[in-house]
């Protein structure tokens, strides 16, 4: 996540932003930037940041490291499983042991590990809160940009 965000406030070292609405969001039909919804973000470099400042924002990086174990290597791991519990499986549910019987378990596997992995991350945020990477420009010190 690389997005662009306009400083609201700073007070007591709580920084909240408002993201910005791009070109590109006028015939989208999402509501993540539309609704104007505030939120707070960490200032981990210390960087100079008042309110009016356009700022970049990214992902922690313990958000990144917890998105990527969830997205790719627990299905990975699933599937693997699959593979190897396939015989097993099929031997007490009287299928015919095979490659197509091994397929098919490990495409169950990986479809049913990816949708717990959606289900859970719309159900529990990941941890961390965004942060800001670089101070782009203060509007109200260069007001041509607005």
């Amino acid at each position: 996540m690389n997005k662009k965000a306009l400083v609201v406030s700073t007070e007591d070292k709580i920084i909240t932003v408002q993201p910005l609405l791009k070109d590109s969001c006028a015939g989208c039909t999402s509501t993540c930037e539309k609704t104007g919804i505030q939120f707070t973000v960490s200032n981990p470099m210390e960087l100079s940041v008042n309110p009016g400042a356009v700022v970049t924002l990214a992902a922690s990086s313990i958000s990144q490291a917890v998105q990527g174990i969830l997205s790719l290597i627990f299905p990975v791991l699933c599937a693997v499983a699959g593979y190897f519990l396939s015989d097993p499986i099929a031997s007490k549910l009287n299928l015919t042991r095979g490659d197509g019987t091994r397929s098919l378990f490990v495409l169950a596997f990986l479809f049913t590990s990816s949708l717990a992995v959606f289900l859970i991350t719309r159900l529990i945020p990941l941890p961390g809160t965004p942060q800001i990477i670089n101070v782009d420009e203060d509007i109200y010190q260069n007001p041509a940009s607005c």
